[in-house]
């Protein structure tokens, strides 16, 4: 007498297909179960390029790199006259004056200090608003969190409603998806923009009285 094909089977097999069948099982009971509804959420969002505008720190910070960046910009505008004199001196030296070469060089000497002051004030100021920038965005993220405490937010995004796809079809599929990907919000009501609120919020705590010893 045959035996059936399932009395053929090894232990290891009948063991693969239960597991698979309460695998299957377990599926079907969690498809069933109720979704489970997130609570309603209170979300504000920031124009940031807008916030910033509006920051009167800002434009005290401005004003006082304005400041010293015109200090320093006088001392290039000095040696720029004296690599102007320089050249003059040369151009109408003669041919056969013996410091005319002495002249070129004094020329060199000045244009290339001129250029290297121009590249180390650009690189300084640089240095200057990152440093600013650090700090601001710490002001900005714990200006954030008193908003949120005050208002009865749960979240507070920056907008990027702006960022929009490019116009034309020559970008590929990556360029788009790096894109789309940098994007955070979809849709947001006007409602939920709390710019102005954070930005009040920031500059009454720039005028408020600051203890000892801090700035």
């Amino acid at each position: 007498m045959s035996r059936s094909h399932t009395a053929w089977r090894s232990p290891a097999a009948l063991f693969a297909a239960a597991a698979f069948l309460l695998a299957g099982f377990s599926v079907v009971q969690a498809s069933s179960r109720p979704a489970v509804v997130a609570a309603p959420t209170a979300v504000g969002i920031v124009d940031l390029e807008r916030l910033i505008g509006t920051l009167n720190e800002v434009n005290a910070q401005n004003t006082e790199l304005q400041k010293r960046a015109k200090d320093l910009q006088a001392r290039i505008d000095d040696i720029k006259k004296q690599a102007e004199a320089a050249e003059q001196e040369w151009k109408i030296a003669p041919a056969n004056d013996p410091k005319k070469l002495e002249k070129r060089f004094k020329l060199e000497e000045l244009t290339l200090q001129l250029e290297a002051n121009r590249q180390g004030l650009s690189k300084v100021l640089g240095v200057e608003k990152g440093r600013y920038v650090r700090s601001l965005y710490g002001r900005i993220v714990e200006a954030a969190q008193q908003l949120a405490q005050q208002q009865g937010l749960n979240l507070i995004v920056l907008d990027d409603r702006s960022l929009t796809l490019p116009e034309g079809d020559n970008l590929t599929d990556a360029q788009l998806n790096q894109i789309i990907q940098s994007k955070s919000v979809l849709y947001a009501d006007n409602s939920v923009d709390v710019t102005d609120a954070l930005a009040r919020v920031m500059n009454n705590n720039f005028s408020a009285p600051k203890p000892k010893g801090k700035n």
